[in-house]
């Protein structure tokens, strides 16, 4: 079973880790994944060249949420940055990695919050083919 994480740090992010390595039977192979913008387009209008500090601060709370899913062992756990949109890029990784699950947090932002900022598990849930546990 391969599962995504979609993990930023957050407290909503720290809770979907917590039901993850609750609920989820091993053996698994977990992708954490977490996103940054990038400062600059590349020629095809997509985010290029993240900030160097918010790269950084990515990889490290992603190497965290690593050591805590695998310290029992009974996960394989890697971590991936994104740059860009999580909300495009995160459906298009499971994709690529034919996962099984994706499983985020959710800011409960309610309808106006979504609409002025959008929601990234909203996006998740309705533009991905596999299983999607969004954790409040």
């Amino acid at each position: 079973m391969k599962i995504i994480l979609a993990y930023d740090g957050s407290e909503h992010a720290a809770r979907a880790l917590h039901a993850l390595a609750t609920l989820i039977r091993p053996p698994a192979h977990v992708l954490v994944v977490g996103a940054v913008q990038g400062m600059a387009l590349d020629a095809e209008g997509n985010p290029a060249e993240p900030d160097a500090e918010e790269l950084q601060a990515a990889q490290t709370s992603l190497a965290k949420a690593c050591s805590e899913l695998g310290a029992s062992g009974e996960f394989k756990v890697t971590a991936r940055v994104l740059v860009g949109d999580p909300a495009h890029l995160i459906p298009q990784l499971a994709l690529d990695e034919q996962a099984t699950l994706i499983v985020t947090g959710s800011r409960g932002l309610g309808l106006a919050g979504r609409v002025v900022f959008g929601s990234v598990s909203h996006a998740i849930l309705h533009h991905t083919e596999c299983a999607v546990m969004v954790v409040r």
